[in-house]
């Protein structure tokens, strides 16, 4: 009997604590936020509001590229969150039931407000048509790509939720839904069960906080995430796999940080370099590579991203799945992130801070694993840096005049005295050794013959 009161005494005291906390604006926990909300708490609401918005936001945004379009799609969102509340299953997903409702907002847009072959082109890049089956797996991963919110939304969340509430006024819905107490009979009897209820407190007191104390410092202790480091010489590669089983090919010159085992609800890396990514599948975890001015977020993919520091630029190449690489630190404008489906490779500009977006040969993109370096049309001065970091050796350009030379070949696993002699074959240039360091410099004897044919063609 005493562990029934026990029991009964703490799940009053617990409702009594949460009853203030809904009364008087003090921070809650999502799940006191849901629960308040089941509960028709204005307060809760507009936490869960506040949790919630921005996501909701610019995950519409991302879709129809209209802020108009987008707050009315939130507010209606919530709107209907209040109406549906009492349907709210605690034990369940809240982004899950936000997103169920979302979802169905944005295909209704879809299908009544805009030409569809415009929304292909505004989410693809390109006028290539989907099913819409695939329109809506494509919702969903973006829908889990959204967790990765830009540092600064533009979003007026004040104005949203004024309209929310002033919508919610309007339906007259101002029934405040409470659950009926099954312990309100211990009330009745002032005599007995209100003293039970106070020894019983005394007693657990001293439980509470002991069991408080052991998570806390438990809890503090499996919050620190041991990471591993990988430095990648210049001149050489490694592989490695990670603990969900995410294989990583990185290439010479190159910096990994990853943790030891991944916690929370993204798997988030830092490269600097360029590195070769096979991500194992998890829709409830993305994983994300976190470079100096980009992320690349992912479900389960295979992609190549090379982000070295002296390119100024960064660039990743999908073979298979899907992508969506954003700005750090960016409102959520067009120029801001991409969405990349096979075949795509996204270049972002240091210089002028923004992605663009072409058709490549994807089978090529992490051939470099297998040995190979290969140019496509790349200038003299690109060139020389793979080729410091491939080697790892310094060669230097003496002439700015043959800076721009394009080369268009590959190499198989050759040493670098062969691939001096092919590229000086290709361009009226010498490789001439020079203490530690190579210099690259003009061959005015066939510079002019090759000028020459150059006009020609």
């Amino acid at each position: 009997m005493l562990s029934a009161y026990l029991c009964v005494s703490y799940y009053i005291i617990k409702n009594r604590k949460l009853d203030t906390k809904f009364g008087n604006h003090t921070p809650l926990t999502e799940k006191e936020s849901i629960i308040g909300l089941k509960r028709g708490n204005r307060n809760a609401f507009e936490q869960l509001f506040k949790l919630y918005h921005k996501r909701l936001y610019f995950f519409c945004f991302s879709l129809c590229n209209n802020k108009e379009v987008a707050e009315g799609i939130t507010q209606e969102t919530f709107i209907k969150i209040w109406n549906s509340r009492e349907s709210i299953d605690e034990s369940k997903s809240f982004s899950g039931f936000l997103y169920t409702i979302a979802k169905n907002q944005v295909l209704n847009y879809i299908r009544k407000s805009i030409n569809r072959q415009v929304f292909l082109k505004y989410i693809q890049g390109q006028s290539n048509t989907l099913n819409q089956t695939e329109i809506e797996h494509l919702i969903d991963e973006l829908w889990y790509q959204s967790e990765a919110l830009p540092e600064s939304v533009d979003v007026n969340s004040d104005k949203i939720f004024e309209q929310v509430q002033q919508k919610i006024n309007q339906q007259g819905n101002k029934k405040v839904y409470r659950r009926k107490r099954a312990h309100s009979f211990l009330f009745n009897d002032k005599n007995v069960f209100r003293k039970m209820a106070k020894i019983a407190a005394v007693f657990l007191l001293p439980v509470l906080l002991l069991t408080a104390g052991y998570y806390l410092v438990n809890h503090h202790s499996e919050n620190k995430i041991a990471f591993n480091t990988v430095i990648v010489p210049k001149g050489q590669k490694k592989v490695i796999t990670l603990s969900d089983g995410t294989r990583v090919w990185i290439n010479s010159g190159s910096t990994f940080r990853y943790p030891k085992t991944f916690k929370g609800k993204n798997r988030e890396v830092q490269l600097t370099g360029e590195a070769f990514f096979d991500v194992t599948h998890n829709q409830k975890h993305p994983f994300i590579v976190s470079t100096n001015e980009v992320n690349i977020k992912v479900l389960g993919t295979v992609f190549n991203v090379s982000a070295y520091p002296d390119d100024h630029s960064i660039t990743t190449t999908l073979v298979r799945g899907r992508v969506v690489a954003y700005r750090k630190s960016a409102s959520e404008t067009l120029g801001n992130r991409v969405f990349l489906f096979p075949g795509q490779e996204a270049k972002y500009s240091s210089a002028e801070q923004r992605f663009t977006l072409t058709t490549v040969n994807a089978g090529k993109a992490g051939s470099w694993k297998s040995g190979n370096l290969m140019f496509n049309n790349t200038p003299l001065t690109e060139v020389v840096k793979k080729l410091n970091r491939w080697y790892n050796v310094n060669i230097q350009i003496q002439d700015t005049t043959i800076e721009t030379y394009l080369y268009s070949v590959n190499f198989k696993n050759k040493p670098l005295k062969t691939v001096e002699e092919i590229l000086s074959e290709i361009t009226p240039v010498r490789f001439v050794k020079s203490g530690s360091e190579i210099l690259v410099v003009k061959d005015k004897k066939r510079f002019k013959e090759f000028m020459k044919e150059k006009r020609i063609h």
